[in-house]
Protein backbone atom coordinates (compact mmCIF):
# COMPACT_ATOMS: atom_id res chain seq x y z
CA UNK A 1 0.00 0.00 0.00
CA UNK A 2 3.02 2.14 0.83
CA UNK A 3 4.18 2.54 -2.63
CA UNK A 4 0.24 3.13 -4.10
CA UNK A 5 -0.48 6.12 -1.83
CA UNK A 6 2.74 7.57 -0.83
CA UNK A 7 5.93 6.49 1.02
CA UNK A 8 5.68 9.95 3.06
CA UNK A 9 2.75 8.31 5.07
CA UNK A 10 3.11 7.83 8.95
CA UNK A 11 3.31 4.15 9.24
CA UNK A 12 1.12 4.54 12.29
CA UNK A 13 -1.88 5.27 10.28
CA UNK A 14 -1.47 1.99 8.21
CA UNK A 15 -1.67 -0.43 11.64
CA UNK A 16 -4.09 1.94 13.91
CA UNK A 17 -7.27 0.25 14.90
CA UNK A 18 -10.66 1.90 15.13
CA UNK A 19 -12.91 0.56 17.36
CA UNK A 20 -16.62 1.34 17.95
CA UNK A 21 -18.71 -0.11 20.93
CA UNK A 22 -22.42 0.43 20.13
CA UNK A 23 -25.71 -1.03 18.85
CA UNK A 24 -23.38 -1.68 15.90
CA UNK A 25 -19.56 -2.16 16.75
CA UNK A 26 -17.22 -2.52 14.53
CA UNK A 27 -13.68 -3.16 14.45
CA UNK A 28 -11.58 -1.56 11.61
CA UNK A 29 -7.43 -1.20 10.87
CA UNK A 30 -6.27 2.28 9.57
CA UNK A 31 -7.81 4.94 8.00
CA UNK A 32 -5.11 5.62 5.19
CA UNK A 33 -6.23 9.08 3.78
CA UNK A 34 -5.15 8.88 -0.04
CA UNK A 35 -6.95 12.64 -0.86
CA UNK A 36 -9.67 14.94 1.29
CA UNK A 37 -12.19 13.01 0.30
CA UNK A 38 -10.48 9.63 -0.72
CA UNK A 39 -9.51 6.71 2.06
CA UNK A 40 -8.55 3.19 2.40
CA UNK A 41 -9.88 1.06 5.28
CA UNK A 42 -8.57 -2.76 6.46
CA UNK A 43 -12.00 -4.59 7.60
CA UNK A 44 -10.73 -7.43 8.59
CA UNK A 45 -13.89 -9.33 10.37
CA UNK A 46 -16.49 -8.06 7.61
CA UNK A 47 -17.45 -5.00 10.15
CA UNK A 48 -19.40 -3.13 7.67
CA UNK A 49 -21.45 -6.29 5.52
CA UNK A 50 -21.14 -8.30 8.65
CA UNK A 51 -20.43 -11.68 6.37
CA UNK A 52 -17.23 -12.98 7.65
CA UNK A 53 -14.86 -12.11 4.87
CA UNK A 54 -11.40 -10.30 5.65
CA UNK A 55 -11.63 -7.03 3.18
CA UNK A 56 -10.12 -3.65 2.28
CA UNK A 57 -12.25 -0.76 1.23
CA UNK A 58 -11.87 2.23 -0.90
CA UNK A 59 -13.89 4.78 -0.04
CA UNK A 60 -15.27 8.14 -1.18
CA UNK A 61 -16.47 10.63 0.83
CA UNK A 62 -19.50 12.21 -0.79
CA UNK A 63 -20.76 14.43 2.42
CA UNK A 64 -23.50 14.47 4.45
CA UNK A 65 -27.16 14.14 3.79
CA UNK A 66 -28.54 16.72 5.89
CA UNK A 67 -26.34 19.55 3.90
CA UNK A 68 -24.91 17.97 0.25
CA UNK A 69 -28.24 16.17 -0.78
CA UNK A 70 -28.20 17.79 -4.16
CA UNK A 71 -24.73 16.46 -4.74
CA UNK A 72 -25.22 13.01 -3.39
CA UNK A 73 -27.78 12.80 -5.77
CA UNK A 74 -25.97 13.61 -8.50
CA UNK A 75 -22.95 11.23 -7.50
CA UNK A 76 -25.19 8.35 -6.73
CA UNK A 77 -27.52 8.66 -10.02
CA UNK A 78 -24.47 7.78 -12.15
CA UNK A 79 -24.03 4.98 -13.25
CA UNK A 80 -21.27 2.68 -10.60
CA UNK A 81 -19.93 -0.95 -10.43
CA UNK A 82 -22.13 -3.18 -9.02
CA UNK A 83 -19.87 -4.00 -6.34
CA UNK A 84 -20.15 -0.01 -4.98
CA UNK A 85 -21.65 0.47 -1.61
CA UNK A 86 -23.38 3.06 0.45
CA UNK A 87 -22.39 4.19 3.85
CA UNK A 88 -24.42 6.35 6.00
CA UNK A 89 -24.63 7.11 9.83
CA UNK A 90 -26.70 9.14 12.27
CA UNK A 91 -26.51 11.29 15.06
CA UNK A 92 -26.97 8.00 17.08
CA UNK A 93 -24.01 6.42 16.21
CA UNK A 94 -26.35 3.76 13.90
CA UNK A 95 -24.84 3.76 10.63
CA UNK A 96 -26.16 0.90 7.45
CA UNK A 97 -23.92 -0.18 4.58
CA UNK A 98 -25.28 -2.16 1.71
CA UNK A 99 -24.87 -1.98 -1.70
CA UNK A 100 -25.74 1.21 -4.01
CA UNK A 101 -28.41 0.12 -5.92
CA UNK A 102 -30.63 -0.66 -2.80
CA UNK A 103 -30.56 2.76 -2.11
CA UNK A 104 -33.40 5.01 -1.57
CA UNK A 105 -32.60 8.66 -0.48
CA UNK A 106 -35.62 9.30 0.65
CA UNK A 107 -36.11 6.20 3.03
CA UNK A 108 -32.71 6.94 4.83
CA UNK A 109 -33.44 10.47 5.10
CA UNK A 110 -36.44 9.97 6.44
CA UNK A 111 -34.95 7.29 9.01
CA UNK A 112 -32.22 10.13 10.22
CA UNK A 113 -29.10 8.94 8.50
CA UNK A 114 -28.33 12.45 7.80
CA UNK A 115 -24.68 13.00 8.91
CA UNK A 116 -21.87 10.78 6.36
CA UNK A 117 -22.80 9.68 3.72
CA UNK A 118 -19.79 8.07 1.98
CA UNK A 119 -19.69 5.09 -1.25
CA UNK A 120 -16.87 2.07 -0.97
CA UNK A 121 -15.82 -0.63 -2.89
CA UNK A 122 -14.74 -3.58 -1.27
CA UNK A 123 -12.26 -6.25 -2.12
CA UNK A 124 -11.17 -9.78 -0.33
CA UNK A 125 -7.74 -10.18 0.87
CA UNK A 126 -7.51 -14.01 1.13
CA UNK A 127 -5.46 -16.00 -0.71
CA UNK A 128 -4.21 -12.55 -2.77
CA UNK A 129 -0.95 -11.86 -4.47
CA UNK A 130 0.58 -8.20 -3.12
CA UNK A 131 1.00 -7.60 -6.66
CA UNK A 132 -3.12 -8.54 -6.94
CA UNK A 133 -3.43 -6.23 -3.57
CA UNK A 134 -2.02 -3.35 -5.52
CA UNK A 135 -3.83 -3.13 -8.44
CA UNK A 136 -6.96 -3.79 -6.99
CA UNK A 137 -5.89 -0.46 -4.73
CA UNK A 138 -4.83 1.28 -7.62
CA UNK A 139 -7.92 0.49 -9.54
CA UNK A 140 -10.91 1.45 -6.83
CA UNK A 141 -8.50 4.33 -6.02
CA UNK A 142 -9.21 5.36 -9.59
CA UNK A 143 -12.92 4.95 -9.49
CA UNK A 144 -13.08 6.51 -6.12
CA UNK A 145 -11.59 9.48 -7.55
CA UNK A 146 -14.00 10.18 -10.56
CA UNK A 147 -17.24 9.29 -8.17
Amino acid sequence: MRGIIGKDRKESTFTAPAFLSGPLSFFTIGDVEVEAKVWIQGDPFSAYLMDGRALIWVWRLCGSLRNDEKSIRAITSRPHPADVYFYADNSNEKWICRRLRELSLDTIKAEGYLREFSLGRPFAVSDRSRKGIRDDVRELIAWARKA
